[in-house]
């Protein structure tokens, strides 16, 4: 559900910007072959014309009230996203009701537009926040922190020792022993597995490499996508 850029690398601390999480939002939602076909008859903010790449996706987010833009009448697609409400866009991927705010982040005030909605999300599992018993909720999201969200709301529970499955598609500027590794995998490999034991936990244990999705047939806006490095289709 999450490509890499032209050049091969993932950028996974950059943040994730506007554009691109609408896009991740349709992919979950839609599935990746129907939501590439996402198209906006009319350009659905002032800085978002039809022919900007995220246009179809950010036109269907407003529609089904996932994301919203500014009282400007832009959505700043080329912005980047703080991580309240790409939190709360994961919640809207449930159909759960959102509770009041039991106070559980010391940085969260109950008053908060977002503080429903990091209540759901804690409580579905979908995010834990920091060791000092923040969840920085201004705090743009970085790709990693967004994939990691991403694999809690699709319930992939990858790990390390279990994804020897060849040929995978790595990342020059993702190592083993980064924290964010085993959810940039999850992310961006497609493949097929079986849930095992560990611990007492339950894990997924890769078993083939299912055939990367072609992005530059999927995405027809996309005129310079290239292969990475691992064969993954990149833009």
């Amino acid at each position: 559900v999450v490509d890499g850029y032209t050049g091969g690398d993932f950028k996974p601390t950059d943040v994730l910007t506007r554009g691109a999480a609408a896009k991740i939002i349709c992919n979950l939602i839609l599935g990746p072959t129907t939501a590439s076909a996402l198209s906006a008859s009319s350009a659905p903010f002032k800085d978002v014309p039809v022919s900007n790449t995220f246009a179809g996706y950010i036109t269907y987010c407003a529609q089904e009230k996932i994301i919203n833009g500014y009282s400007d009448g832009t959505f700043r697609p080329d912005g980047p996203i703080t991580r309240a409400a790409f939190t709360k866009m994961a919640v809207n991927f449930f159909d759960y009701h959102v509770k009041a705010y039991d106070g559980k982040f010391s940085d969260v005030e109950d008053s908060a537009w977002y503080a429903g909605y990091i209540q759901a999300a804690a409580e579905l599992k979908l995010i834990e926040g920091f060791d000092d018993g923040t969840f920085r909720p201004n705090d743009y999201i970085t790709r990693a922190q967004a994939c990691t969200i991403i694999n809690r709301t699709l319930g992939r529970v990858p790990q390390g020792g279990h994804m020897n499955i060849k040929p995978l598609v790595t990342w020059p500027d993702c190592d083993a022993d980064d924290w964010y590794y085993t959810a940039m995998m999850e992310a961006t490999n497609s493949h097929d597995y079986k849930w095992i034991t560990v611990n007492k936990e339950k894990t997924e244990e890769w078993t083939a490499k299912l055939p990367q999705r072609d992005w530059a047939a999927l995405e027809h806006t996309w005129s310079t996508a290239n292969s990475a490095k691992g064969g993954e289709v990149v833009g």
